[in-house]
């Protein structure tokens, strides 16, 4: 777990800056630039690119991770590997590009009053959709040799800062509306080049058109499993990236700015679990190719705990200071009925990152097909619940739709799970840190409200954290954290080793 822990901690640090970045654009830049309206058009175009990416690139990203060590035996075969992967990845945008276009006038009816606007810039999310989809599988080769940092930084911190600039740039009337948008797909392309450049540089990449030969009985285990991962994956990412597809089509763009602007509020709950599952990832895969199972049970526990303790706090203090937020966002009263969205996505978040590394372990392991015929059954019910929900609740609907899905989803895969390895995520110390957690929303609840928002975030947050982290050290709830804690206060002199 080790290596977990310190490759974990400097994506997250850089995670987290992106963050900063992150809610620096989406909380000030953009609502005190933008109008709603535009903020809903470049965010429907942004997420059908990104959600089509995952289709484009035809499940390839997981592939690389499971199959890199087999294919690859040697440093002189691994750009081999890499140019047959980019080029299935290109017949695959081709294929499709294909069907969007067959079906492009019924994709766009979906928007209703709102197709005309956005048939005129789909080209760019066409064209952002290969851009991603192909960063996505440099990102993962990336990931095969534990390189994770400067792809992380260059696809949190760089992407966000630009977008920051470029929107800046149209508030002083440099560009137009429409520029803007052609500059927020080239920023996308910047950061692909940055990161072959980077590949290169470390030996992981190089212009060439050889091919790897991947021996015969494996072509078809190859295959398989990417179409599983491009079922699994693809489904997936329709959680958040559909609703916010749908709340355009069945309300406005107006309203899709104040859901994904609340959708990203909580969306920084989860990126401790993302960066851990990329390392995590690695790891199962070697843990299952040696067949040691008691590596993959410690990691499904350690990583369910930490996860949990980590969420809980975010969690704990995102909805403490939510009225703070808003008092100090441009126009926040217009983003202020996102309050039981941001609540909703972020318990859909934590439960999600309660559960362990479900995912992850299906994967890797030889059951990696029942992520999809479980997703294949959320699919429809995500667009179900969606449909029944948003006309009824409004964006508060496409939130319960969500975390409604997530629930069911990964409950499925903790009961396949248990039935064929007998292992679970949940200790006793899962039931401490709820009734910490509890302990610690009641705590919240009760603090006076100062008048001063930036003064009442900061003292609030302080004592939820204080009390928090104090009982979670003291219970002994994270053997991790306890142990770098301790080192932590070893190196600063608090304590003697």
């Amino acid at each position: 777990m080790g290596i977990v822990i310190r490759q974990s901690f400097f994506t997250t640090v850089i995670s987290y800056a992106g963050i900063v970045l992150g809610y620096i654009n989406v909380l000030y830049l953009y609502p005190r630039f933008l109008d709603l309206e535009q903020i809903g058009l470049l965010r429907t175009i942004l997420d059908f690119a990104i959600l089509m990416a995952f289709f484009a690139q035809a499940g390839l990203a997981t592939s690389i991770i499971r199959f890199y060590p087999r294919f690859v035996r040697d440093q002189t075969e691994s750009q081999g590997f890499i140019n047959l992967v980019l080029l299935i990845a290109t017949g695959s945008y081709l294929i499709f590009l294909l069907v969007y276009f067959l079906f492009e006038e019924h994709f766009l009816g979906f928007f209703g009053e709102n197709a005309e606007l956005l048939a005129q810039y789909i080209h760019l999310a066409l064209w952002l959709t290969f851009v991603v989809a192909i960063s996505t599988l440099m990102e993962s080769f990336a990931r095969t040799q534990l390189k994770l940092a400067f792809p992380r930084l260059v696809n949190e911190i760089g992407i966000r800062f630009l977008q920051g600039v470029v929107v800046t740039l149209y508030f002083i009337n440099i560009i137009t509306f429409h520029q803007l948008l052609i500059a927020s797909v080239l920023i996308y392309m910047l950061s692909l080049i940055i990161i072959l450049v980077y590949l290169a540089r470390i030996g992981l990449f190089r212009f060439s058109v050889s091919v790897i030969r991947i021996p015969k009985p494996m072509i078809r285990e190859f295959a398989f499993f990417s179409i599983v991962s491009l079922v699994s994956t693809s489904v997936f990412m329709m959680i958040g990236r559909l609703d916010s597809l749908m709340v355009s089509a069945l309300i406005d763009f107006k309203a899709n700015a104040v859901y994904t602007t609340a959708f990203y509020m909580a969306a920084a709950i989860e990126v401790p679990r993302r960066a851990i599952a990329q390392v995590n990832s690695t790891l199962l895969a070697r843990a299952f190719e040696k067949n040691d199972l008691t590596e993959v049970q410690s990691l499904y526990r350690k990583t369910s705990i930490n996860q949990l303790i980590i969420g809980a706090l975010l969690l704990i203090g995102l909805w403490a200071n939510l009225h703070n937020i808003y008092a100090l966002m441009p126009n926040g009263d217009a983003y202020r009925i996102g309050f039981n969205v941001v609540v909703i996505v972020g318990l859909a978040k934590l439960i999600d990152m309660t559960f362990g590394p479900n995912s992850e372990i299906l994967a890797m392991s030889n059951y990696y097909w029942v992520n999809s015929l479980a997703l294949i059954f959320l699919a429809p019910l995500i667009i179900a619940l969606n449909y029944l929900l948003i006309p009824i609740y409004g964006i508060d609907g496409a939130a319960y739709g969500s975390c409604i899905s997530i629930l069911i989803f990964n409950i499925i895969k903790y009961i396949y799970i248990y039935a064929k390895f007998r292992q679970q995520p949940f200790t006793y110390k899962t039931i401490v840190v709820l009734l910490i957690s509890g302990l610690s929303i009641a705590l919240a609840y009760y603090l006076p409200v100062v008048d001063q928002p930036i003064v009442d975030l900061l003292y609030r947050s302080a004592l939820i954290t204080l009390v928090f982290s104090s009982l979670i050290l003291l219970t002994k709830s994270s053997d991790e954290i306890n142990t770098i804690v301790q080192q932590a206060l070893i190196k600063v002199g608090v304590i003697k080793r």
